[in-house]
């Protein structure tokens, strides 16, 4: 049979939400993990360019909720989070509430959480494993493991980040439903069940993996603080276990309280977590089997771990190995005493631990002074003291503990600048730098006032404890020769011609030569700085403006930045909200070299400038988002980036200036200028005076532009929002015209514009204008885009994964066509256009699928998977899984029920032929809709509701995309084949273009081609003598129906766009189609009609049922032609075939019967022939931080959308 061979050019392309009514932050508690951003935070997110984004997000919405604990975004970027691979930003964390998906999703970064580790001082500062592991609980088996995969080259000697692994790993596979048996819920247990032992024991089981798993990440933490050794983890569970069982024993034994502080802090975090708050407490033998794993484990671990060490370490192998075997065999004896009924087991044991914890804790003092001594030098008195101190768990000394975080600081902050660098130097970075430099620093202890809760009191209180902080030290440093061993806080890379070298400054009064010869990057904060680059492009980050602004103190001396030679750029980093204390923004001037702080005065509140730095060789500026900052650039080409309300003057030179911000006011000056906008809700004005060209970049779809006017002497150009009509993006070119008189002259015609999509506009400017008032203009395409055309809807059911746009088209036809959204992504807009007027739209029913969920003080409705049914007479256009539910509701609707809550999963506008659109939205049921016994009483439900139409059109019109001609596919004049392939996406038409002879065309299935013959036509300007026979073989699509209307042959679901005539003398093609068995469908496309009348020999089939298949048609009582054989001893016979019998014959003598093998067959395809040619290929072309006023616009976008 025919082999299908790819013939087509198309364009490929790349193809539960918490909602506020209002804006309100989540307040922080001491359950709040905050890492304030200073320099004691990872590196990696001091450089993070999206961190500034993240703080105004925090500052929006307070920190994000998991379980009982909370978070701050800056802190999750500080511990290295990504969602799906990317960086946190601003968009990706623009919630006050996390759903499921975001918790699913996030991946920590573990060397970043083992530096934080780090540098924690409390002594029950256990919030970062306690959130650890309550967001590792709160994740499916399906999301992926929690912690990314660490760079394999970087160390790992004490398997701390392998650990952290297994650990939130066994906590994902935490599952709390199996705390309650089967039918408990419901008391439907079998009555042979003790209930009470039974939801104990599998309480237990849940609380012995659980505890364990808590307690080893709190151990973890603990020994990545102090140094310890992975068993360390081990002997934490196992000290948390042995707390379990003897909680019973220690309430009546006072003198075990301080023995055991030190472990039941463990605990007390614990019973807060949200597992644990649904375990409870276990006593007694149960209470007891916690610890037996962990004792017989840990001392197995303990003595092999003892034989391969040496040292000290090795002595705490032995030692700890001693102590499991103790309690694993205490333990023992203590159960069967309890199930032999013996009432001393409770003072036994209480005295058999107490032996065991002395033993622990002894130990542990001795560990705790070597611990301390690693990093500073204790005297016989203070050793004695503080190892004491550690067996009943007490602090050391005020003055030893402070020496000692001093010294750890330091060493742990070098350790982390020096890996940090590595990272940077081996991965990120490695092509782009040679070389990282890290500006000096000295750790001090200084008071901080805290508040935290007391658990005894149960009361809130204050108390002052020291904290150690990493402030930067004024460097002086010459590097202009070169960077090298010898240079203080340099860590060295691969060297190369064009690699640069990172500055990490810092704060302090600094002065810095760089390379001279190689690009320097400076990372800068406060401080009087004096740096200079070298003859390649420098960059001068201020890491610190934003809080320069903040800070009403005075710069004091002037700082200086020299660029060299090269192509020099000032970047303002970071992102304010509000400027404070009176201070607006940045006053840049690259022509006088000064960057000014903009203020206003307060006697006068007249602006004023307040010198900062002073600027040499510096053309290009990146200004600070959320500030009101002002330009100045030079006669040279300047490179302008825009994030603030900003106030641009640019110069002679040819300019680049891209504007980010909401609002700005650029001032092009002379030159060619280049600008790229931003597609965020705001106004722009551009002044460019029209003696050269300027180019426009409009970062959006040519389909948002909603207009072009004249507003005076102004052009502005007006631009909607997909899924916001309340929003718009207005672009002011202004003075194009100048008034003279009655008249506007035409001043600036040299203006194009560029679409995203890749279309070049020129609107058309008449000279002159007699007329006032606004003027609608029209515009010239002088390019077309490169935009996707719509993905051809064949398939009954078409899923849409995508998390971007994507666009359908849905040809007429009597059937169901489903759209299936299979993800929620309510930023990906779905565009589909549907090849009917909007008033041909005979109903819309929404159907709606939702269960209760039980829960002891509400039964909360959760929609699970809702749509629209749309009718366009007998086609139906199903949205499947259009909306649901992805948190539960919080209003009370009756006494029990809560309303639900209805978000979109995938926002869907709906385009019709005649260009009105309609943005698909799940209609919300009514409150007393859910008051009644169903919802009261049933588990899941399930119903349909009539939508009222019309449907409310969304602003402004869409064009209506039909899918493009590829481009024709010349067939010579000479009969060939043509095999087609389709496509999973196909998104252009394949036009055969024929030249008078017969063409057999291979159909596939999903595919769409039109078929012509230009040539055949009367105005042709050489006509052809014959017109193209198209033979479509259908053969391989099954048993298909075929239909003819407005030029339109469906065979099966591939669609045939027919040739179309106007003129009498017009050669009209034919056209055949070939279904299984080889019955010819002759189509008449004058008269729109479809007959049999011939069989195609070359596909007959023996076994294949003519009379059934033709039952229908005026042909099954008759013979047929038959096509593409010959008699082989009568060339000139003109065989018959009699689909009664399936018998062959020829015309002259049809009662004579033939054999099909008496027949020659031919016009065989070459492949047909098992000799292969390629006829036609398939040529398969696969097609910023946010200012606090664009947050709210998407907060209010984001409100609108949901």
């Amino acid at each position: 049979m025919p082999s299908t061979q790819s013939s087509t050019n198309i364009h490929l392309d790349d193809a539960v939400v918490v909602t506020d009514i209002g804006l309100r932050a989540n307040q922080k508690t001491p359950s709040t993990l905050d890492i304030s951003a200073t320099e004691s935070t990872p590196a990696h997110a001091r450089r993070n360019s999206k961190a500034s984004q993240l703080r105004i997000v925090d500052e929006l919405f307070g920190p994000l909720h998991i379980g009982p604990f909370s978070v701050t975004r800056t802190s999750l970027d500080a511990l290295g989070a990504t969602l799906l691979g990317e960086q946190l930003n601003g968009k990706n964390t623009f919630f006050r509430e996390p759903k499921q998906s975001f918790l699913n999703q996030l991946q920590l970064d573990p060397i970043a959480i083992e530096a934080q580790m780090k540098l924690t001082t409390g002594a029950d500062d256990y919030l970062l494993p306690s959130l650890l592991f309550e967001l590792a609980s709160m994740r499916p088996l399906t999301a992926p493991a929690m912690l990314r995969e660490a760079d394999p080259s970087l160390a790992d000697p004490r398997k701390y980040r392998h650990a952290l692994g297994k650990l939130l790993n066994a906590a994902q596979r935490l599952d709390i439903g199996d705390t309650q048996l089967p039918g408990q819920a419901s008391g439907r247990l079998s009555g042979w069940v003790n209930h009470a032992k039974s939801a104990g024991m599998a309480s237990m089981g849940m609380g012995l993996q659980s505890f364990g798993v808590y307690s080893g990440l709190r151990g973890l933490h603990d020994a990545i603080r102090n140094k310890n050794e992975y068993e360390t983890i081990f002997n934490g569970a196992s000290v948390a276990g042995e707390l379990a069982s003897m909680a019973v024993e220690v309430s009546v034994a006072k003198k075990a309280t301080l023995m055991i502080q030190a472990s039941r802090s463990a605990c007390k975090g614990f019973v807060h977590t949200r597992i644990g708050v649904r375990l409870g407490r276990s006593a007694g033998l149960l209470a007891s089997v916690l610890t037996l794993p962990f004792d017989i484990i840990a001392a197995v671990d303990a003595f092999d771990a003892a034989s391969k060490a040496t040292g000290k370490q090795a002595v705490d192998h032995y030692v700890e190995a001693g102590l499991s075997v103790t309690s694993a065999a205490m333990t023992v004896l203590l159960g069967f005493a309890a199930l032999a009924g013996f009432s001393a087991a409770g003072p036994v044991g209480l005295l058999a631990g107490l032996f065991l914890v002395a033993g622990a804790r002894a130990w542990a003092g001795v560990r705790a002074v070597d611990d301390i001594d690693d990093y500073i030098e204790l005297t016989t008195h203070e050793r004695l003291r503080t190892g004491w101190f550690a067996f009943w768990g007490v602090d050391p000394d005020t003055a030893v503990q402070n020496r000692y975080d001093l010294a750890k600081a330091t060493a742990e902050h070098a350790r982390l600048l020096q890996t940090t660098a590595r990272r940077l130097l081996d991965g990120t970075l490695k092509e782009q730098i040679e070389a990282v430099v890290d500006g000096g620093f000295v750790a001090e202890s200084n008071p901080v006032q805290i508040r935290f809760y007391n658990w005894s009191r149960e009361t809130m209180e204050d108390a002052t404890v020291s904290r150690v902080q990493i402030h930067d030290t004024d460097d002086t440093l010459d590097a202009s020769g070169g960077v090298n061993e010898q240079t203080p806080g340099a860590s060295l890379g691969t060297a190369g011609e064009h690699k640069g070298v990172l500055w990490f400054i810092g704060g302090g009064d600094d002065d810095i030569r760089g390379v001279e010869h190689k690009p320097n990057v400076f990372h800068y904060r406060n401080g009087t700085k004096k740096l200079t680059g070298g003859n390649s492009g420098d960059q001068f980050v201020f890491k610190d403006a934003a809080n320069q602004l903040k800070n009403a103190s005075a710069q004091g001396r002037l700082s200086a930045l020299d660029g060299g030679e090269g192509n020099d750029t000032l970047s303002l980093a970071d992102a304010i909200v509000e400027p404070g204390a009176g201070r607006l923004g940045y006053h840049v001037d690259l022509k006088a070299g000064l960057m000014s702080v903009i203020s206003l005065d307060d006697s006068t509140h007249q602006r004023k400038l307040e010198p900062h730095t002073s600027l040499t060789s510096i053309e290009n500026v990146t200004t600070l988002a959320g500030a009101s900052n002002e330009v100045v650039a030079t006669q040279a080409a300047n490179i302008i980036q825009a994030w603030g309300d900003d106030d641009i003057h640019a110069a002679e030179g040819d300019d680049r200036i891209d504007v980010f911000g909401a609002h700005a006011t650029v001032h092009g000056g002379a030159g060619s200028d280049t600008y790229s906008i931003a597609h965020v809700a705001g106004h722009v004005s551009i002044i460019e005076d029209g003696a050269q060209d300027s180019i426009i970049g409009l970062d959006w779809r040519k389909e948002l532009i909603v207009s072009w006017t004249l507003e005076g002497a102004h052009l502005v150009i007006t631009s909607r929002f997909d899924l916001d009509d309340d929003l718009s993006r207005i672009v002011r070119i202004k003075d194009v015209y100048q008034q003279r008189g009655e008249q506007r002259m035409l001043q600036n015609a040299k203006l194009l514009f560029i679409t995203r999509d890749g279309f070049h506009l020129v609107p058309d400017l008449p000279a002159t204008l007699d007329t006032p008032g606004p003027i609608t203009l029209q515009v010239t395409i002088i390019r077309p885009g490169s935009a996707a055309g719509p993905v051809i809807v064949y398939e009954d059911e078409q899923t849409d994964p995508r998390k971007k746009l994507e666009r359908y088209y849905i040809p007429r036809g009597e059937r169901l066509t489903t759209l299936r959204i299979t993800e929620h992504s309510p930023k990906a807009l779905s565009m589909v256009y549907l090849d009917y007027a909007s008033q041909e739209i005979s109903s819309i029913e929404a159907y709606y699928n939702a269960t209760v969920k039980r829960e002891l003080a509400f039964d909360r409705i959760m929609y699970t998977e809702c749509g629209l049914s749309l009718r366009f007479g007998q086609h139906e256009l199903l949205i499947k899984n259009l909306a649901s539910s992805h948190s539960v509701g919080t209003i009370a609707i009756s006494e029990r029920l809560t309303r639900p809550a209805l978000a979109v999963n995938q926002p869907i506008i709906l385009v019709m032929n005649d260009g009105v659109s309609w943005r698909l939205e799940q209609p919300p049921m009514a409150d007393d809709f859910f008051a009644n016994e169903t919802f009261r009483n049933s588990t899941s439900n399930a119903w349909k509701t009539s939508v009222a139409l019309p449907l409310k059109p969304c602003a402004g019109t869409y064009p209506f995309y039909r899918p493009a001609d590829n481009p024709g596919h010349q067939l010579r004049a000479s009969n060939v084949c043509i095999g087609l392939k389709s496509l999973p996406r196909q998104r252009a038409i394949e036009h055969l273009v024929g030249e008078g002879s017969t063409y057999l065309v291979h159909l596939t299935r999903n595919i769409t081609l039109r078929i012509s013959t230009p040539g055949a036509l009367a105005d042709a300007p050489a006509q052809l003598p014959y017109s193209s026979v198209w033979e479509l073989d259908a053969t391989q699509l099954g048993a298909v129906e075929i239909s003819l209307a407005d030029h339109l042959l469906r065979i099966g679901d591939v669609i045939v766009h027919l040739p179309q005539y106007s003129q009498p003398d017009d050669l009209i093609d034919q056209v055949h189609v070939i279904t299984r068995g080889g019955i010819v469908h002759s189509v008449y496309i004058e008269f729109e009609t479809i007959s049999v009348k011939h069989i195609d020999a070359r596909y007959f089939d023996p076994e294949f049922d003519y009379a059934n298949a033709l039952a229908a048609t005026p042909a099954r009582a008759r013979h047929l032609a038959v096509q593409n054989a010959v008699v082989r001893e009568n060339a000139l016979a003109q065989p018959i075939f009699d689909p009664r019998d399936r018998s062959w014959a020829t015309s002259d003598e049809p009662l004579h019967k033939l054999a099909f093998t008496q027949l020659q067959v031919l016009n065989r395809c070459d492949h047909q022939l098992e000799v292969c040619q390629d006829l036609l290929q398939f040529a398969l072309q696969a097609d910023p931080p946010l200012t606090a006023e664009q947050l709210m616009a998407l907060k209010q976008h984001c409100l609108a959308l949901l």
